[in-house]
């Protein structure tokens, strides 16, 4: 069988997993595959995605280049998936000085200014690889009166043109701030999280929280911080641990709720999660998703090495993502993701730190088949949501900008816990965004994963 057999007859992961593996393999029929994927609007998105990842990266034979080039124009021009359009616009990189339909048609895109900001800055980047010098510099000082993207072509034109024209210069790619001599909260800060950032701490409001019947009481939403504990309670209650039932009330954090008096007395730092538990005659307060995690595990005697060394290398993974997830999210993730502008130097700063970090995993994992060793931790329940959902694309879809290809023992690792039922489960619960089917928005009981989903709440 060809391996465009072999394709056909595979489900939607596997596709992807077959994609994956010839990414940098030369096999026979390996471009008419790749062809074929992208060219088929009713094909499976996620395997388009991937076969265009193979266009953005790999060497192309040179008789195939211009007629990729087409392929590519042609997607980005017409597909009505997002993410195909915007992965094409990303591979076009690789083929825009080979197709001139492909090269117009990018530098259209980059000067629209109604197109999605994300595809115009990939098209920027696709700009930046022309080899006609002048058509590039042309297409740079166009933008430069774009609200979005003029200060970022300023930038590029002194990088890459020399001295820039005056009217380039008077621009501030970032304007220059010296700081006062005593700082004041005078303005919001901008980005997508300004309405709720302040620099004080206590409620803002008055508001109770929910109580539901069981002994653990927690007040989340599934960021991974989130996720942590609510994968460890379903580790637990897979284990059989009936004391681990819980119910998982939703906390809106872009809508101020971790502010309100009730979650402010469970945890005065204001931040998910935060747990309470009413087991036993005074109820017990634990904050912090590190602490959460220490306090469940020993209270059950599960996902915690007894023995010194392993006990003591468990702690150590275990602190060393509370110390480095926040260059990851608050670094990396909110510059890339959130802030109101993108800064290079921000986000060069972060992704360098997360890619180190990255290595710091992979180099481990190559060693053992968990992080402190032969068995499945709270250590690896911590480090999973952030750099497991970095490594599986849904972390900042920054999957292909950090290249996390390079990293196969995180990604192994981390298809090893995706495997886990209660993973699965875990990553589930107060869960606002993607799949609705994947959202269940408050967990009170086992059957609300098959009854509570926002797919069978949501009117249809």
């Amino acid at each position: 069988m060809s391996i465009i057999d072999d394709y056909k007859n595979l489900d939607d992961d596997g596709k992807c997993e077959l994609l994956r593996d010839i990414e940098f393999e030369d096999v026979p029929e390996k471009w008419q595959l790749v062809r074929w994927v992208v060219a088929d609007a009713d094909e499976y998105d996620l395997a388009r995605v991937q076969a265009l990842k193979i266009l953005e990266i790999a060497n192309i034979p040179e008789d195939q280049q211009e007629s990729f080039g087409a392929l590519l124009a042609t997607t980005i021009a017409t597909d009505q998936d997002y993410d195909v359009k915007n992965y094409a616009v990303m591979a076009s990189s690789n083929f825009i000085n080979d197709n001139t339909i492909l090269k117009e048609l990018i530098v259209t895109v980059v000067a629209d200014p109604n197109e999605d900001i994300d595809i115009r800055h990939n098209a920027l980047s696709a700009v930046m690889a022309l080899w006609d010098l002048p058509h590039r510099k042309a297409v740079l000082e166009g933008l430069l009166p774009d609200e979005k993207l003029g200060k970022h072509a300023a930038r590029l034109l002194v990088e890459h043109h020399g001295r820039a024209p005056e009217d380039v210069e008077s621009r501030s790619v970032m304007p220059a701030y010296t700081p006062p001599k005593v700082w004041t909260w005078i303005k919001p800060n901008g980005g997508e999280f300004e309405s709720i950032n302040r620099p004080i701490a206590g409620a803002t409001h008055e508001k109770a929280l929910p109580v539901g019947r069981h002994p653990l009481q927690l007040y989340s939403q599934g960021t991974p911080n989130g996720q942590k504990v609510t994968i460890l309670l379903e580790e637990l209650l897979a284990l059989g641990h009936a004391g681990a039932e819980y119910d998982a009330w939703l906390i809106r954090i872009k809508d101020g709720a971790q502010f309100g008096s009730g979650f402010v007395e469970v945890n005065p730092n204001s931040k998910i999660p935060a747990l309470l538990d009413r087991s036993g005659p005074q109820p017990t307060r634990v904050f912090e998703s590190g602490a959460i995690l220490t306090y469940l595990a020993e209270k059950f005697g599960a996902f915690l090495p007894t023995q010194p060394h392993l006990r003591a290398e468990c702690f150590s993974w275990l602190f060393w993502q509370v110390g480095s997830a926040p260059y990851l999210g608050g670094g990396f993730g909110h510059f890339y993701a959130y802030a109101p502008e993108k800064f290079e130097y921000a986000i060069d700063r972060f992704a360098m730190e997360t890619k180190r970090q990255l290595d710091v995993l992979d180099r481990r994992l190559a060693q053992s088949a968990y992080l402190a060793g032969d068995e499945y931790t709270i250590a690896d329940i911590a480090v999973f949501p952030w750099y497991g959902g970095l490594v599986k694309g849904w972390l900042y879809s920054a999957a292909e900008f950090l290249s996390v290809h390079e990293y196969k023992n995180v990604l192994r690792w981390a298809d090893t816990l995706l495997a886990r039922p209660a993973v699965v489960r875990g990553r589930m619960v107060n869960r606002t965004s993607g799949d609705p089917a994947s959202q269940l928005l408050e967990r009170h009981d086992a059957s609300d994963f098959q009854t509570r989903t926002q797919d069978k709440l949501e009117p249809r």
